[in-house]
């Protein structure tokens, strides 16, 4: 009897470890899949919080295409609300908020007209934890 209580045990452990370890990979492999090749470090801190600044890209006719990929930590939350602070060369300054269904596990897409900005802030607010990031960008 106390052979399969050992055996069951061994059994729980192995399958906790493997789908804890293979989560961070799960979550690159998605980041690859949807964001065109770049990768997401699975060992980066910011995973652990509710949403990341994926990327910034620069789109034609200047549009900015910003994409947030919204992780597994707060997995009970289903929406995020974002807003995106564009800064221009001018020294012009845009806001958009978005308010979108988020999941865990999807990569939102916000495309914002913006020909002349050089920075982006990014305010993320998943079930009352706010995430804030900012990049510069660089030329057009």
């Amino acid at each position: 009897m106390r052979a399969w209580r050992v055996a069951y045990a061994v059994a729980v452990c192995a399958l906790l470890a493997c789908a804890l370890s293979g989560y961070p990979g799960a979550v690159t492999r998605y980041a690859d899949f949807w964001g065109g090749g770049a990768r997401v470090n699975p060992l980066d801190a910011r995973l652990l919080r509710p949403a990341l600044l994926y990327a910034v890209e620069r789109g034609e006719g200047g549009e900015l295409r910003v994409l947030v990929l919204r992780t597994y930590a707060l997995p009970e939350a289903q929406s995020a609300t974002m807003t995106v602070r564009v800064f221009g060369g001018d020294g012009g300054e845009g806001i958009f908020v978005f308010g979108e269904r988020a999941p865990p596990g999807r990569l939102l897409v916000l495309a914002v007209h913006a020909p002349s900005a050089v920075r982006v802030r990014v305010e993320v607010e998943v079930d009352g934890a706010r995430v804030v990031e900012e990049r510069w960008l660089r030329g057009p």
